[in-house]
């Protein structure tokens, strides 16, 4: 039951992205790379005009670029990212200004789970007694058509 409950947590989980400390990120991490100045306008006719920032999982690095399977660009100009499917985008080093790790915050896992679970007691709870009801009494409810005898 506990496992069941906490399966949503661990397939959402709460992720921050955390500044890589190196370039040599392995294949397969997803990552969200800030574009200089220069990347905006080398980058307008592939990815879009006024790029932020790149967010994707890495397909390969070296000293020179860094190739990404594109999930989401997040544009200046646009509230929310625009959302891609996974198409190739190779990103020049010259073009980056920071790279930041997609690494899943324990702390808030765990607070979101504890939260979920309450949620589950409350609910079987309130399932289990009513919500706002009285207890019941052992005693059946009255009979309505039943008449009144009065013994003289």
């Amino acid at each position: 039951m506990a496992a069941a409950l906490l399966l949503p947590v661990q397939l959402a989980g709460c992720y921050h992205y955390v500044p890589a400390v190196t370039m040599d990120i392995p294949a397969g991490t997803r990552v969200k790379v800030a574009v200089t100045d220069r990347g905006r306008v080398d980058l307008a006719e592939e990815v879009g005009p006024g790029v932020q920032s790149i967010e994707g999982s890495v397909v390969e690095v070296s000293d020179s670029a860094m190739v990404l399977a594109v999930e989401a660009v997040q544009h200046l100009d646009l509230a929310i990212p625009v959302r891609w499917s996974g198409e190739r985008v190779t990103l020049r080093r010259e073009l980056v200004a920071e790279v930041r790790e997609r690494r899943l915050s324990q702390r808030r896992t765990w607070i979101l789970a504890g939260l979920m679970i309450a949620g589950a007691v409350a609910a079987s709870n309130i399932a289990l007694t009513g919500f706002g009801a009285e207890p019941s009494s052992d005693r059946p409810p009255p009979d309505d058509n039943q008449a009144l005898r009065v013994v003289y």
